[in-house]
């Protein structure tokens, strides 16, 4: 509460209303439609060979030091799978290019799946990202990433121990 204080005018008290707003955080359908046209128009052929200029480069280098379980922007996702191809080398981009997919939509699953196999293997700890919510019910991941973890030694698992029970509620019963 406030107060407002004007040499002609008796003292006015302002009330502060603090309203949530249920749409923040929520994904746009506009966003998602453009999303989804993007990535239809760019085919295999097209983007096989495509190489980022220095500047999407730079974004694309962004993206990967997001936080593993960090939201991306419409405009990251569109720039990360316009460049899938060129980032199968790198095993730092899995996670987030996995992320990204709209497992409903047969085209973009067919894609990932396809790419899953061809992509440099991750790393033990990245591969508890793919055992998060973000994967539940995505079969292929999930054992993509328990095959990962099979080849961990035992003082590899020790250390992400916590991390790997926390991820079994998950699981598909």
């Amino acid at each position: 509460t406030g107060t407002n204080r004007n040499s002609n005018e008796k003292d006015i008290k302002w009330e502060y209303v603090i309203v949530n707003d249920l749409e923040v955080g929520q994904k746009h359908p506009a966003e998602e439609k453009h999303l989804l046209l993007s990535v239809s128009l760019l085919t295999e052929e097209d983007v096989q060979d495509l190489k980022p200029t220095t500047d999407e480069l730079k974004a694309i280098q962004r993206i990967l030091e997001y936080p593993p379980l960090r939201e991306f922007s419409m405009e990251d996702k569109t720039l990360m799978w316009k460049f899938r191809y060129y980032l199968r080398s790198n095993k730092k981009a899995l996670v987030k290019f996995l992320k990204l997919v709209h497992w409903d939509n047969q085209k973009e699953r067919k894609e990932a799946i396809k790419l899953l196999k061809e992509w440099e293997e991750i790393d033990t700890v990245d591969a508890l990202v793919l055992l998060s919510k973000y994967f539940e019910g995505v079969d292929v991941v999930r054992n993509y990433a328990v095959n990962i973890l099979k080849k961990a030694d035992d003082e590899e698992l020790l250390d992400i121990l916590l991390q790997l029970v926390q991820s079994v509620r998950y699981e598909s019963q």
